[in-house]
């Protein structure tokens, strides 16, 4: 959230140990609950909900656990079953063709671009001092 938009709520009350934030807005009490790391349970994810999510693009990691029998013994275990382990640095190859193809098109610039015909520029009134607004 944006620093001037905190200051329209002041006064608020904030617990960042907790991930909470209270605030009154409009003349009603607000409390904003931040996302807790809790890996110390996983509830299952119904395929509906699955696909929607997969759908969305929120989906950056699956790992699908099950019940294992082990052959020597009776007891059953819990194991990884899958990963996908795919990472936003990996891109497809035909994308990395046409990459690698015009790679001079993707180098870091050295230097400022060469003068053109048609050079931007911001006409600017002589003495006038830069503008302070809120975004």
């Amino acid at each position: 959230m944006g620093e001037d938009w905190l200051e329209t709520c002041s006064p608020m009350w904030v617990h960042w140990g907790k991930k909470l934030m209270r605030f009154t807005h409009k003349n009603k009490r607000i409390s904003l609950h931040g996302v807790t790391d809790d890996t110390s349970k996983c509830s299952a994810v119904s395929p509906t909900k699955l696909q929607g999510l997969l759908r969305h693009g929120a989906i950056a990691y699956c790992i699908q656990l099950v019940r294992a029998e082990s052959p020597t013994t009776v007891a059953t275990t819990d194991m990884v079953c899958s990963v996908d382990t795919a990472t936003e640095d990996e891109l497809p190859p035909s994308i990395q063709q046409a990459i690698d193809a015009n790679i001079d098109l993707f180098a870091e610039p050295s230097s400022l671009p060469p003068r053109r015909d048609a050079d931007h520029h911001i006409p600017l009134l002589p003495g006038a001092q830069p503008v302070s607004v809120r975004p």
